[in-house]
């Protein structure tokens, strides 16, 4: 018998507190008593305590009352069906971490991941302990399936001739269908957990196509319309349990605008269903235990990896611990900023304030706090918006402690207004916070979708037993674009609003020229505007489409004019130009290659420039973002012919310097089409570094080669 085998067979027979010590004491750990604790020492100078509790409310007070050199609480119920290791997470200021191994779900599992885990503690090795709360075996396991599936799902669908809309296409899909499983998990679909997996079987039984028959009506005829709405007959295929959310998740996508006849085989959705319901799904954002369960934690960091595989596009991963600090500390810090400069307290703490201020000086608070505007240029797939989302959440919940134990009517009033409840719950609140506070943008159309998805899963995260409100729509809100290139900075003047002076207030003055002295941008600003506050709660799901049509004629528009003018700068005041040197092209020779290099020219379209000042147009007026949340990647931005041709060449890898310099002339030579491609790359991306160079936007850029890192800093500013 392995290991293994042999500490789950005794993990399972544990029934007393001898039983726990004596477990321990088989993996070479000697329990002894220390002041009226339990311990074991796992180093020299630190230790675990074993902590009996009845009631679960216990283990939070015992893990937050101080004690020098314990490492973390092992938390062991009355009737000894788990074992729970809890400690305070990072720098002793995240929340509190748990891993949990319970006896009813490793009973019937071979080589469980907790007991592996707990077989591979070693004294004087805290690494082995630090391992029990790392959820990367899941993570890894999970996201080499979830990779397999999506590139088959990207094979099976039909109807999408450009492989980068059939790519787009899949991520789409497969993020309506995780967020629909976390639904099933809260019991939201007609109170079944396997909902999906009953529908398919029936379509199947039926000899029916599952996507064209029932899925796509189900997204756009049941999840976004109420339940007094739609089709009597529908609701017979359905079932009426199903909750109206709206939102921008399930109406029609622009690519099944663009194509209309897209068709997906029943056997793509059997094979993604048999793959997701192997997982246990947990609907919290974190579970505090590893046996095959997905959270939004763990679906967080699969989608971070999977947007990582393109580093060619600046993708990086960001640690959650980081994230979560950062947000954290820069939010808290802002708050703190107001309560001191502004109220004129003195406090190093928002909790300290929040426990002596006045009902006025809360009243301010609050509408610093529901105001604030928090934007990640380089989103991803979102990890610093949902911190911000969970850091402002929480915020809310602090003061709304305070309202509730003081009765501060005042402070209700507002909640009331904003929210429509004097007491809203977690829900409410984060719909609101995704409604007002959070932004973000990214190049990238997949990190796009799922950073909307990650959205709604935190959303959601909050509802017990039914969805109190829609979803909202927030299309406009996380939005794909070059947040590198464009306007930042009004192109009209004397507007009579407040002046913009970068991407937050008291950042660079910007100036660019007027326009068009004939088109009132400003009335166009405004009207679009008012369109994006409309599509937010619009409940028909055809007024919706409508309504976010309108939205993108009138941004299709606005952005006519202001490539318009961008172009003319790029060829006239930045006279921006590829580089006159490509490796492996004779630019001096190679007629093809010279013909090549003078017809080319980078503009606006091509670099997807986002214009700032039009698309947050109402928060750029008002003097730009309060805090600009981000880790831009530290990518240096020129040619990689490693990681161009590694791509494009079997065996491109192996293959030393000189052998890869010789491989690459000598296909070239033969393959134009290659060459062509090659040639592309690198002027687009040669091109791209001449503009930041010769643009007024990056001063502070350096010598150099150009380093996106600081130009992310330097927009941000």
């Amino acid at each position: 018998m392995s290991k293994v085998e042999q500490l789950k067979s005794k993990f399972l027979e544990i029934q007393s507190i001898d039983d726990v010590y004596n477990y321990f004491s088989f993996l070479g750990f000697q329990v002894r008593e220390n002041d009226g604790a339990f311990i074991f020492n796992i180093a020299e100078d630190e230790f675990i305590e074993i902590f009996f509790y009845e009631e679960k409310s216990e283990i939070n007070k015992r893990i937050n009352s101080f004690t020098y050199n314990r490492y973390c609480v092992l938390a062991v119920p009355q009737d000894f069906s788990s074992m729970t290791f809890v400690k305070i997470g990072y720098e002793g200021k995240s929340k509190i971490v748990r891993y949990t191994i319970k006896k009813e779900e490793i009973r019937n599992r071979e080589n469980p991941i907790g007991i592996q885990r707990v077989s591979k503690l070693k004294y004087e090795q805290i690494e082995t302990f630090d391992d029990l709360f790392d959820r990367k075996d899941v993570s890894k396991r999970f996201y080499t399936d979830y990779s397999k599936k999506r590139l088959q799902l990207v094979k099976q669908i039909q109807g999408v001739a450009d492989p980068d809309d059939k790519r787009l296409y899949a991520q789409v899909l497969l993020d309506r269908i995780i967020f629909l499983y976390f639904l099933q998990k809260k019991h939201l679909l007609e109170k079944d957990e396997r909902y999906l997996v009953r529908k398919l079987a029936e379509y199947e039984n039926k000899k029916s196509n599952f996507y064209e028959n029932f899925l796509k009506r189900f997204f756009l005829e049941t999840l976004c319309v109420k339940l007094e709405d739609r089709d009597a007959s529908w609701i017979q295929e359905t079932g009426e349990l199903i909750p109206y959310l709206n939102g921008g998740l399930f109406l029609t996508h622009e690519l099944e605008q663009k194509h209309p006849d897209i068709s997906i085989p029943n056997k793509a959705f059997q094979e993604i269903f048999a793959f997701l319901e192997s997982w246990l799904w947990y609907s919290s954002e974190r579970s505090d235990t590893d046996e095959d369960v997905i959270d939004p934690y763990i679906l967080g960091y699969i989608f971070e990896k999977s947007l990582g595989e393109n580093k060619s596009q600046g993708v990086y991963y960001t640690p959650p611990f980081l994230s979560s600090f950062l947000s954290r500390e820069t939010i808290e810090n802002f708050l703190l900023y107001f309560i001191q400069n502004n109220l004129k307290i003195k406090c190093i703490k928002v909790s300290e304030f929040l426990s002596s201020a006045s009902e006025k000086d809360l009243l301010a608070y609050y509408e610093k706090l529901s105001n604030i505007t928090v934007c990640d240029p380089a989103c991803g797939s979102g990890q610093f918006l949902i911190e911000a989302l969970h850091e402002l959440s929480e915020l809310h919940l602090n003061l709304l402690e305070v309202v509730k134990t003081n009765n501060l009517e005042s402070l209700k009033k507002e909640y009331k207004k904003d929210m429509d409840s004097p007491s809203p719950s977690i829900y409410t609140i984060r719909r609101f916070i995704v409604s007002k506070n959070i932004y973000g943008v990214d190049l990238l159309p997949e990190a796009v979708e799922i950073a909307k998805l990650r959205l709604f899963i935190a959303m959601i995260e909050g509802i017990t037993d039914k969805v109190e409100e829609p979803l909202p729509n927030i299309d406009f809100h996380v939005v794909c674009g070059n947040s590198l290139v464009g306007f930042t900075s009004s192109p009209f003047e004397n507007t009579g609003k407040a002046e913009q002076q970068g991407l937050f207030p008291g950042a660079k003055k910007q100036q660019t020229e007027r326009l068009f002295d004939f088109y009132d941008i400003r009335k166009s600003f405004e009207e679009r505007e008012d369109l994006i506050k409309a599509y937010f709660s619009v409940e028909n799901p055809k007024a919706a489409l409508k309504k976010r049509d309108e939205i993108h004629q009138k941004t299709g528009a606005l952005k006519q004019l202001f490539h318009k003018d961008f172009n003319t700068k790029i060829s006239g005041v930045w006279k921006v130009k590829p580089k006159n040197k490509i490796d492996f092209i004779d630019l001096k020779k190679d007629t093809s290659a010279i013909k090549q290099f003078k017809e080319f020219k980078i503009q606006a379209e091509d670099l997807n420039a986002f214009h700032w000042v039009m698309e947050f147009s109402e928060i750029m007026n008002k003097g730009g973002f309060d805090i600009m949340l981000l880790n831009p990647p530290w990518e240096t931005w020129k040619p990689n012919s490693q990681e161009f041709f590694e791509k494009h060449l079997d065996g491109y890898r192996k293959l030393d310097k000189i052998q890869a310099k010789k491989k690459v002339e000598e296909t070239l030579k033969k393959d134009t089409k290659l060459k062509k491609l090659w040639m592309e790359y690198s002027m687009g991306l040669s091109s791209v570094s001449e503009y930041f160079r010769s643009c007024e936007d990056y001063p502070a850029r350096g010598k150099g080669d150009i380093n996106l890192y600081k130009l992310f800093l330097e927009r941000a500013f």
